[in-house]
């Protein structure tokens, strides 16, 4: 239940949780996984990121429009014009970043390293005032031997 992207489920049968493991059986056999396959639409593809980036790249190249990558994520998007001019007159002019109320460990540690920033300025400052006071402290000491 607390999975965000949805992919764990409960079977109530067996009191087991369950999670998708990419249909690893039929990957051993060199096959695709069955959500691939019988996707009506053939929006979904599998392979490793670089072949879907490739995949990405060439589309968006051959129709226009952009690619909505979330980073860390099995999930690659690839947008069309007028979903592109939506996300921009709606304010996400920046399309590799996860929205605010993102609930993953990555939306925290990149809120850290945000302001992690903003903290290293006046740390790195006390930190240089700490060593040229410990230096002038210790030069005086051996100065009085």
């Amino acid at each position: 239940m607390q999975c965000p992207f949805g992919r764990i489920h409960y079977n109530a049968t067996d009191k087991i949780p369950l999670k998708c493991n990419f249909c690893y059986n039929l990957i051993i056999k060199g096959e695709e996984p069955a959500c691939v396959t019988v996707c009506p639409t053939k929006s979904k593809i599998f392979g490793t990121f670089e072949e879907i980036m490739r995949f990405a790249v060439r589309r968006v190249n051959e129709k226009g429009g952009g690619i909505l990558y979330q980073g860390k994520t099995r999930i690659i998007y690839v947008l069309d014009n007028k979903q592109l001019e939506y996300l921009t007159k709606h304010g996400v002019n920046e399309l590799n970043v996860l929205p605010e109320e993102y609930p993953s460990w990555l939306r925290t540690s990149s809120d850290i390293l945000k302001n992690s920033r903003i903290i290293s300025i006046p740390l790195l400052a006390s930190l240089a005032f700490y060593i040229v006071y410990w230096r002038k402290k210790r030069f005086d000491e051996k100065c009085e031997e």
